[in-house]
Parts: C-alpha cells; structure tokens; sequence
C-alpha cells in the first residue's frame, strides 16, 4: 500500500508538472514588472534592487524566484559586481538540477557574460558562455524576448572576439548577422552591426568600406529621435576618416552638425567629445580662433571629475591654438596638464603627441635643456610601448597555455581506459622503434652542433659591430642638434627651418639607434621613415609629397618584427635618383602589407623618374652598394628564420616600384 501510493505520487507530479514555456508565459507579469524596476530612470539602482529582494519570497515558484534572483544580479553588477557574483552563485545548483530550463540557462549566461566582458575584461570566459548559447538558442521553440537573450549572445559574441584580436571572426560573424536582419523591426541591432562594421574596417585601414556603414548609419537615424547616442558616434566616426584621408571640409561639416544635435538632445558627454575632435580640424583649417572657442567652452562645461578626460583633450587642443598664435607661456599651461592627466591614465599615444607640442612650445621659449629632455623621452616612448606590447603577449600566451593545459588534462582523464588497452602493444612497439629514436636522436644532435657553430660565427660578427658602434653615443647627436636649434633661434631663423632641426635630429636618433639592433618592430621602421622623409621634404623644399599607408594596428606594428632600418637604402635611391632637384613634382608612396601567404610586404613607389646619375653610376652598369647590402641583410633574415623573404626592383618610364617580402615574425 505504501509503494502504491509513492508510485501515484510519482505519476501525478509528472502528469501535472510544467514545462518551461508554461512557466514563463503564466508568470509573465511577475517578469515584466522586474524588467521594469531595471530599465526606470526615476529610482535609484540601489532602490530597484531592494524592491527585487522583497519580491522574490512572495514568489511560490522556485523557478520565478530564481529568474528574480538573475535579474537581480544584473543590476548588482553595476555597483558591486562581487554581490553580483554571489547572488548568481546560488542559481548554479538550480540549473545543474534542472537541464532542461535552457531558457533560464541562457539568461543566465548572458548575464554572467556581461560580468565577465565589461567587469572583469575575461573575454575568453564571456565568449565560452555565450557560444553556449548558440547551442541552446536552436533548442528554444518559442524564446522569451523580455530577456533579450538572442541579442546579447549575438553582440556578446562579436564583442568578445574584438576583446581578443580576433577582428577577422568577428567582421564574418556580423556579416552573417547582418543577413539576418529585418532593419523595419529590428532597428536597434540593425544599427549595431553598422556600427561595428564601419569600426572593424576603419581599424583595417579600409576607409571607404568604414565610410559606407557610417554613412549609412547616420542616413537612417537622420530624421529620427530614438538612437542618437548611435548617430553622433558614427558622425564621430566619419569625421575620423575624413581626417585620416585629409578630407577636412568635410570632418568638418559632419561634425558641426553633430554638435548641433547633440546640444539639442544635452548630451553632454557627446558634446564634449564632438567639441575637441572639431576643434582639431579647425586647427589643421589654421581656423584657430574657432579652435580656441570650443577648448573654452569644453573647459566652462566640463566637470573635471566625471569628464577628466576631455577636459584633458581641451587642454592639449588650447595648447596647441596658443603655440600657433605664439602665446607660449599659455600654451605651456595648457600642455602641462593634459601631460599629468595622459601619464596618470596611461595613454601612451595622447601624451606622445602632447610631449611633441611641449617640445615645440619650450624651443620657441629657449628652454633647450628641458626641449632635449622631452625630445629623448619622445624617443624612449617608442621601446617602451613595444616592451609593453611584448608583455601583453606573453600574458595572453600565459593564459591560453593554462586553458590548454586543463583541456588536455581532461582529455587525457577520458582516455584513460583506451592508453591501458594499448598499453600491451606500446611495449612491443618500444624494441622496434627504439634503434629508429637512436638514430634520429644522432641526427639532431649533429644537426644541432652544426647550427650552432653557424649561430656563433654570425653572433660572434654581431658583437664585434656593436662592440665598434657602442664607442659612439646617440645622445650626442641629439644634443648637437638642440644647440644648432638654439642657435636658430637666436638668429632669428623661421619656424620651418627650426622644425627641419628637429626632424633630423630625431631621424639621426633612431638611425643610430638601428645600428644596435639586428631587428625592430614595424612601428620603430615606419616611425623612421616618416622623419627621414619629412628632413628630405625640408631639403628639396617641399618639391615632392610621400605618403605611408600600412593595413596593421597599433598592436601589430609593435609586435612584429624585421632587419633594423630596412627600407633605408631604397628611400635614399628613391629621392637622389629622382627627378625631384629639377623641379618635377612627384609623390613617394610607401605600404606595409599583408598578402595572400600571411607575409609581410613592403613597397616603396616613386612616381618621379630621373636621369641616371653619372657622377654615382658605376662602372660596367654595377648595382648599387647600399642595395647589394640590402639584398645580403635579407638573405641574411631568410637563412636565420628559414622562411621565404624576396626582393624585386621595377622600373619603368613613370614609376620604380622596390617591393620586399618577409615573414610576419612575431616579438
């Protein structure tokens, strides 16, 4: 009788028993009311959370109780993300007794994702969890929209995957997404693919694909009120590319319009951000009083506490505005606190360009100490964001190391039956193969032996070079030439002399500097390009233009890696073999690439052909020395890595093309 009744029991609960989809849609009103308390602006967080805390006991089901509990932890993250943690802590054995509440799963790991993405910045843990929501989300007839699971997996997704560089998943990942867009009743995640789009490619370099998506971003919220933060940041967006590919008439359009908009809608933070990038372009316009209002006006609005940084970008835009006016002492002010501001916060880029406008600013002032001073630190910076980049590595190598590790650990746990069962035939493999290890063993070694002899000879020839190039110190040139620039100074010389100075005093710096170096990173070789450049533009009296396009980001300029000053000897054929001392205008044009094979392709164009020059030519039509030696060096880098490297001149009547191929080795 007591078996009959338990077995009863145990048919009825699952006669009677609900599945998930009822459960939801019978307490949908519990469900919205907390999706309310998350989304109202007139209550406080801390409020919102309190009137969850009393609405989760008054539940009977443990199921809403739970859903409570998540929603609960989403708004917890926003202000102790430790409590956030906890409160989703005691959903774990919930789920774990209940598989088949995917739903619920899926809400959950949307929201511990967010925790992990935007708290925690474990961009790998978030992207694990929202990949299990691609798996779920299939398994889900009818999902609950009020959680906006879908959403979040998707733009969890893609962010992740830009969290860990891998920018080229996440751009086929959006055009997936994209496919699958209806924009009339899915504006919001319509406009985030755009968004995100417009982002990767202008991160790429491919501006004119940015371009479209901006563009098209701002036709659709044009004459609409609802996503305007989405507007002024693609307005922002554009006003970028068109500064990068010198179209500032048109930065400069966007962005005046954007500020309108987004004074009209007081969105302050928008509007400060707006009013310093389009102060910038009317810098680059010499349009310096209208440069000087909006620093002003961002300074008078901006609270220095909420907006600290753009009351930085204000100070360095009023620096720059005084430095061209020539109010020095003003301009040194200005400077000086957006300096503190950038090394307090760490960004490496903003305050190089601001340590560039105090040198400029303490020349013009005769202060050639301390302009020699930040000249050097200028120089330094470039080692230390590449020493910052390797450190960067060899973190994420450390922690895909460990996620390996456990992986194969649990690998090797499930396979434990199978290695004993072939435990047997191992041993009888081991005789067998054990005279064939021998041999291979020998083979190494020799091989070994004979590398390394090779390895000392060209070390030894290394050390030699640096033991000679150590007895001269980069400093003094760069010394010698902040006095020749004092003296410039106080000869009264123009501005543009005294900038030619300092662009090569800066080459000459990092010249010296490649002599201690058999490698360097792409950014040191770009950097070095531009200021030779910029002293021979000086020289020729602006007679040609050059131009440096490079498809790598900052990071990747930083980490990969090639023969110190490689590009030297081909820049200098290209500007003494020109046309450019007859007064012929031409363009010297330079890429860094990557091509089909993942190598690294430089090409050097010059646009402008000139006579042969007979006083240099050699004999019997020999090749130049410098571009033999060239050619050696990345003979040299092959041997060395044993990867393919090439090197091919191309001459014509309008044009002579150098390209060299290398492999994309990393620091």
């Amino acid at each position: 009788m007591k078996y009959s009744v338990l077995f009863f029991c145990f048919i009825s609960q699952l006669l009677f028993a609900q599945t998930e989809e009822e459960m939801i849609r019978e307490n949908q009103p519990v469900f919205k009311k907390a999706e309310q308390l998350l989304s109202q602006d007139n209550t406080t967080v801390e409020k919102s959370i309190q009137e969850i805390d009393q609405l989760i006991p008054s539940q009977s089901s443990v199921y809403v109780q739970h859903v409570l509990m998540i929603h609960k932890a989403s708004m917890e993250k926003r202000i102790n993300v430790k409590k956030a943690g906890s409160t989703l802590q005691k959903v774990v054995p919930f789920l774990l007794q209940h598989n088949d509440y995917v739903q619920l799963r899926s809400f959950y790991n949307s929201v511990q994702g967010r925790i992990l993405f935007e708290v925690q910045k474990d961009c790998q843990g978030a992207l694990k969890l929202y990949e299990e929501n691609l798996a779920l989300l299939p398994t889900i007839t009818h999902p609950y929209t009020g959680w906006n699971v879908v959403m979040e997996t998707q733009t969890g997704v893609i962010n992740s995957l830009l969290c860990l560089q891998r920018d080229q998943e996440a751009l086929e990942y959006l055009k997936q997404f994209e496919s699958e867009i209806n924009p009339k009743t899915q504006l919001k995640e319509y406009i985030y693919v755009l968004a995100v789009s417009g982002y990767i490619h202008t991160k790429f370099a491919n501006y004119s694909e940015g371009e479209k998506y901006f563009l098209k971003t701002i036709a659709l919220l044009e004459h609409s009120t609802a996503h305007q933060d989405n507007y002024l940041a693609s307005c922002n967006n554009l006003a970028h590319i068109y500064k990068v590919t010198e179209q500032t008439d048109k930065g400069i359009a966007i962005l005046e319009k954007a500020l309108q908009r987004a004074k009209k809608i007081k969105e302050l933070n928008n509007e400060l951000l707006i009013a310093n990038n389009l102060g910038f372009l009317y810098v680059q316009k010499e349009a310096y009083s209208k440069a000087q209002q909006l620093g002003l006006s961002v300074l008078q609005t901006a609270d220095e506490k909420q907006f600290g940084f753009h009351t930085a970008n204000a100070n360095r835009l009023l620096a720059t505005v005084n430095y061209h006016l020539g109010n020095y002492q003003a301009a040194e002010t200005y400077i000086d606190k957006a300096i503190a501001y950038y090394r307090n916060f760490q960004n490496q880029d903003l305050l190089r360009q601001s340590l560039d406008v105090k040198n400029k600013v303490l020349i013009q002032t005769q202060q050639f100490e301390e302009a020699s001073q930040v000249n050097s630190e200028i120089i330094g910076m470039l080692d230390s964001i590449t020493l910052n980049s390797n450190v960067q590595n060899l973190q994420r190598n450390l922690i895909a190391y460990e996620t390996e590790k456990k992986d194969q650990e649990i690998t090797i746990l499930k396979q434990k039956e199978k290695i004993q069962a072939f435990e047997i035939e191992k041993q009888k493999q081991f005789l067998r193969y054990s005279f064939l290890g021998l041999a291979v063993l020998f083979l190494v070694a020799f091989l070994i032996v004979y590398y390394q002899k090779k390895i000392n000879a060209i070390q030894s020839l290394a050390l030699r070079s640096k033991l000679t190039r150590s007895q001269f110190n980069p400093h003094y040139i760069n010394n010698a030439f902040t006095a020749l620039q004092a003296t410039l100074i106080e000869k009264g010389m123009d501005e543009k002399l005294i900038n030619y100075t300092a662009d090569i005093s800066r080459f000459s710096r990092l010249l010296l500097e490649s002599t201690f170096k058999e490698e360097w990173s792409l950014f040191e070789e770009k950097q070095m390009i531009i200021n030779y450049l910029k002293t021979q533009m000086h020289r020729f009296d602006d007679s040609f233009d050059f131009q440096l396009t490079d498809q790598f980001t900052e990071h990747e300029l930083n980490r990969y890696m090639l023969p110190s000053a490689l590009t030297q000897t081909v820049l200098e054929n290209a500007i003494e073999h020109s046309g450019f001392q007859q007064d012929k205008r031409g363009t010297i044009e330079v890429f860094f690439e990557k091509n089909q094979e993942k190598e690294l392709v430089i090409k050097v164009m010059n646009t402008l052909v000139g006579e042969e020059n007979t006083a240099t030519k050699k004999q019997g039509n020999e090749p130049s020395r410098g571009l033999e030696i060239t050619k050696q060096r990345l003979e040299l880098h092959r041997k060395i890595h044993r990867q393919h490297t090439s090197f091919s001149f191309v001459k014509n009547e309008k044009k002579v093309c150098v390209t060299f191929t290398l492999p994309l080795l990393a620091a």
